[in-house]
């Protein structure tokens, strides 16, 4: 779109307190599969309450989409390539949580082969990697969120571990990270290979408790 830039910088000076924008976008793919990425009023609003949402389950869309105002102390985390988006939205939401969206659609995402999504979707050693990495560093600052919405993260952690059939900490270690993993998980693996049930029953905990 000839004026997205444009419009993009406004959406930053006609809301001075706002460090961070996003628009819709259309992604376009080969095969005539289009469609176009919006998030609803209540979705934006569970951003703003808590940016964690962006870990857990709200998709804003392409980093094309986004726009941000220059920070010297914040840049993208070289150890990510699949998260590496939302973890630096974290960062800079972690500081100034206000933000502005238009739903007007300002950017097209082409899809495709060859894209680094197409090398990270659906890949065991990417996914389990990244978000035990990027829940690490949620936890370095847990003091700056709730402990429900820290509780949320570890069940999203659990949700990868079950869609690769993760079992314990070495097939965690396996996957490359070698950070510090959360007790809840190590419990969460003894209960659930005693049997599924007890695992199901300590994720409905997890979310009451």
């Amino acid at each position: 779109y000839n004026d997205s830039l444009e419009k993009y910088v406004a959406l930053l000076d006609d809301h001075p307190e706002v460090d961070f924008a996003f628009s819709a976008s259309q992604a376009k793919f080969p095969q005539g599969t289009d469609w176009v990425h919006r998030i609803t009023d209540k979705n934006l609003a569970q951003i703003v309450k808590n940016s964690l949402a962006l870990y857990t389950q709200i998709a804003i869309g392409a980093p094309s989409a986004v726009i941000y105002r220059r920070n010297t102390s914040l840049f993208f985390d070289v150890n990510l390539k699949w998260l590496v988006d939302i973890e630096f939205y974290l960062r800079q939401l972690v500081q100034n949580n206000r933000l502005v969206y238009s739903p007007e659609l300002l950017v097209n995402i082409h899809g495709g082969e060859g894209r680094v999504s197409g090398e990270c979707i659906n890949n065991k050693q990417v996914e389990v990697f990244e978000y035990f990495y990027t829940l690490a560093a949620i936890y370095e600052r847990k003091e700056r969120y709730g402990h429900q919405s820290l509780k949320e993260c570890l069940i999203t952690a659990i949700k990868i571990c079950n869609k690769y059939n993760i079992k314990s900490y070495a097939d965690i270690r396996s996957c490359g990270f070698k950070g510090k993993i959360n007790f809840q998980i190590a419990f969460y693996f003894k209960l659930n290979n005693v049997s599924h049930l007890l695992g199901r029953y300590f994720i409905s905990f997890l979310r009451r408790f």
